[in-house]
């Protein structure tokens, strides 16, 4: 009588093979979830997409772990696949996004070296926004500023002079962006000058001067 007991299902269902649910809480939730060793959340899936993620992908999931469930591993598998396909899309759009080259913004300019500095090659690019003109340096060769010295970039009317902001080329090359509050219609030349920290007048040592308008 125990081992007819002990083969008796609990939910009234019947008598069932003990194997098949002895162990197992009967409240246990039904949520499929990836396999094991397939984590999404890992950054080499995202921070350098690349043209092989998706078959590295596929890879570790075929390679996961199988369970003693058949049905559920089923049903488990295929939302993985699906989440593996969507994430393998995501990486191909990413390296797609990657491999864009940036478009071009603006008018295009370029400034002439004075004596000062007869190396130096600059180019930019000046876009009027609604906000304000913004200004794009990329510098090709110019020298650093010295000690106490910065370089400060100004646009003028042929007059007056508005600074639009300053900078010191210390570290590696980087384009310098800056912000003016004159429209460059009213103010279309572009001039970089050396200035001695503290002193908040434009000095006389040019290095740089270009129209921002063809």
């Amino acid at each position: 009588m125990a081992g007819d007991m002990s083969r008796h299902d609990p939910t009234g269902g019947g008598s069932v093979d003990p194997e098949d649910w002895a162990g197992e809480p009967t409240n246990e939730p039904d949520l499929p979830r990836l396999p094991a060793g397939v984590d999404l959340a890992r950054p080499v899936w995202w921070d350098a997409p690349s043209p092989g993620g998706e078959a590295e992908l596929m890879r570790a999931l075929a390679g996961s772990r199988t369970s003693r469930r058949p049905r559920r591993v089923l049903r488990t598998v295929a939302v993985a696949a699906a989440a593996v396909a969507a994430a393998a899309a995501l990486l191909a759009i990413g390296y797609r996004w990657g491999d864009r080259p940036v478009p071009s913004r603006g008018t295009e300019f370029a400034l002439a070296a004075t004596e000062l500095q007869p190396a130096a090659a600059v180019t930019g690019r000046v876009d009027d926004t609604a906000i304000g003109t913004w200004i794009r340096l990329d510098i090709a060769a110019l020298e650093p500023a010295g000690p106490g010295e910065y370089y400060e970039v100004w646009m003028s009317d042929g007059e007056a002079l508005v600074s639009a902001g300053t900078f010191h080329m210390r570290g590696d090359p980087a384009p310098v962006v800056l912000w003016s509050g004159v429209p460059p219609d009213d103010y279309s030349e572009l001039l970089v000058t050396v200035q001695p920290e503290g002193v908040a007048e434009p000095s006389d040592r040019v290095v740089l001067r270009g129209a921002l308008r063809p």
